[in-house]
């Protein structure tokens, strides 16, 4: 399906993506108030995540973007969880945003298809090692790792989404210069041939 996104590209067609996760979680009485932000309710919520992811595919949107962004490893296992269970938990995002998306293109009519012209795709979401701390510093990149450090930190979870089946990666609020040249290394070395 990546290589859709591609030819959509080729061709200058616009794609939308979807919004935000927790603001919609918020409306629809969903607790977001935890160090795991949104990522808070694949446990507690998963029906109400696909529900918004799936809400997004009916406005338009043609990719929907996992609810991984404050969800990794070290923040899962910080309040309790093991290592497995954490990657469950990332797993789970994807499995219930490509569901929603499933669910989505299934009802629409075969005419309807053809118009959309392109597979909804789904994004995996990577937020910076700022979101982990949970101290603002998402925002301003005011911490400093390796560059090893850094691809520690987002390797377990990039492999999680990669082989759950994401499309493509959303690296988002990225504001350490070192950590976005970590991260592009990541995808030179360990997921060069990734194709979605």
């Amino acid at each position: 399906m990546a290589n859709l996104l591609l030819e959509d590209l080729k061709n200058q067609k616009t794609l939308i993506l979807d919004g935000a996760m927790a603001t919609e979680l918020e409306k629809r009485g969903v607790d977001t108030d935890s160090e795991l932000w949104s990522a808070a309710a694949l446990m507690t919520d998963p029906q109400a995540v696909k529900d918004v992811h799936k809400s997004y595919f009916e406005s338009g949107a043609d990719v929907a973007i996992t609810n991984t962004y404050q969800a990794n490893l070290r923040a899962f296992e910080a309040i309790g969880y093991t290592k497995d269970q954490a990657s469950e938990m990332i797993v789970k995002a994807v499995k219930l945003a490509q569901s929603a998306r499933d669910d989505f293109y299934s009802s629409l009519s075969d005419a309807v298809r053809k118009q959309r012209a392109s597979y909804p795709l789904i994004a995996g979401s990577v937020g910076p090692f700022g979101a982990y701390l949970a101290d603002g510093s998402e925002y301003t990149g005011d911490y400093d790792l390796s560059q090893g450090e850094y691809q520690a930190f987002h390797e377990p979870r990039m492999s999680l989404l990669a082989e759950a089946g994401v499309d493509l990666f959303a690296f988002e609020t990225q504001p350490n210069f070192e950590e976005s040249k970590a991260i592009g290394n990541l995808l030179e070395t360990k997921f060069a041939n990734y194709t979605g």
